[in-house]
């Protein structure tokens, strides 16, 4: 496990207690309760996988937190979400929506008596929407389904629609934003766009939203849920262990062996908060010797500046990103979110760049708090 053990992750999360146990009634046991940083989790081992268990809670933001503290603490491969959501165009009751693309249909700029869109997109792994063709096209992962449906369910993969908006008439506004904006989506949920979010920002995980339809838009009653949410939660999590079963684990690659090179040798004087260990080359060196200071990323800084790019992306209709100072800040944010080697005093200058424009966003002056924090000298 690369969260502690020797068997390679799958984070499985759900948004909803009844997704949970949807989840959870797949695996045999025993499970293993894990708290880190106050978060509860449970783990237990399928196939290859050990799986982690997460509950992430409602919508993008509140989710994309709980995701990136479970990809800090367990480092997975792979990361699904599996829940229910509302159909669109001819789903029907207990269909499955793998999803290709999440869409955030919220994103845009709301002027004076009328909404500029600026909807945005993120894709599912690519090995992933293969994998989940497959699975659609084969149909094998009915058989898990307990007990046997009455009719078989049909299982799509195809874009989805995420927003905060509980969207529950075809004609509402949202519905309406939604035809116009993304009008490919077969389904709409709340969580989908936070969670591929973070994953995109971590390097090496390969993320999948998978959601079995609970209502039609128009149709969603107390009493349909009462009838549907259960049967779609399950339906949802019998595709997810079809595709985890479907899905192999990446063999790391060996690094290769440093060796000697001609020319320039760089050595860099790392730093992570306020310790800084020196590193170089032991042995000869053959050419010009630059040293340069830079930080190397630690976990929690880049949890830290991955937590800020999720909620930048959040808050980006207040925030507004046509500005080339701002879109540099979060290139820069970026570098450090995915691991990469950043200059301290940039780093320090696009964050204090980021705040300027994120306003009273109290969320983002937070977390932008933490990271300089972490970035100052000695």
């Amino acid at each position: 496990m690369d969260g502690g053990g020797d068997r390679p992750v799958a984070v499985v999360c759900a948004a909803l207690n009844l997704e949970y146990e949807a989840a959870r009634a797949h695996l045999p046991g025993p499970f293993t309760e894990v708290v880190r940083g106050g978060t509860r989790y449970e783990t237990s081992v399928h196939g290859p996988w050990e799986v982690v268990l997460a509950l992430v809670g409602r919508e993008n933001t509140g989710a994309a937190v709980q995701v990136e503290r479970a990809l800090a603490a367990f480092g997975p491969q792979l990361l699904l979400l599996v829940g229910i959501a509302g159909g669109r165009r001819d789903s029907r009751h207990g269909d499955v929506i793998a999803a290709s693309v999440i869409y955030d249909y919220e994103a845009g700029r709301d002027a004076d008596g009328e909404f500029f869109s600026r909807a945005k997109s993120l894709p599912a792994a690519h090995r992933l929407v293969q994998a989940a063709q497959a699975v659609s096209r084969e149909g094998q992962w009915r058989r898990r389904i307990q007990p046997p449906p009455v009719s078989e369910p049909r299982a799509f993969v195809a874009p989805l629609a995420a927003g905060g908006k509980v969207v529950t008439g075809v004609a509402s506004r949202t519905a309406m934003l939604i035809d116009q904006r993304c009008d490919d989506a077969r389904g709409v949920e709340t969580e989908g766009y936070g969670v591929l979010h973070a994953a995109y920002v971590n390097k090496g995980v390969d993320a999948m939203v998978i959601r079995g339809v609970s209502d039609l838009l128009g149709d969603k009653t107390a009493g349909n849920d009462a009838r549907w949410q259960v049967v779609a939660a399950g339906h949802a999590a019998a595709f997810a262990w079809e595709l985890l079963d479907r899905t192999d684990p990446d063999v790391p690659a060996k690094r290769e062996a440093a060796g000697v090179n001609g020319g320039e040798t760089n050595i860099g004087i790392q730093g992570s908060g306020n310790s800084g260990n020196t590193i170089g080359s032991v042995g000869h060196v053959e050419g010009d010797v630059h040293v340069t200071a830079a930080i190397a990323p630690d976990n929690r800084l880049r949890a830290e500046t991955r937590l800020l790019l999720a909620l930048l992306a959040e808050h980006e209709r207040e925030i507004g990103t046509a500005d080339d100072e701002y879109t540099d800040a979060v290139d820069d944010i970026r570098g450090a979110a995915e691991g990469k080697e950043v200059r301290r005093g940039r780093l320090r200058s696009a964050l204090r760049s980021v705040l300027g424009f994120a306003g009273g966003i109290v969320a983002v002056h937070e977390v932008a708090q933490r990271i300089l924090a972490l970035t100052e000298s000695e």
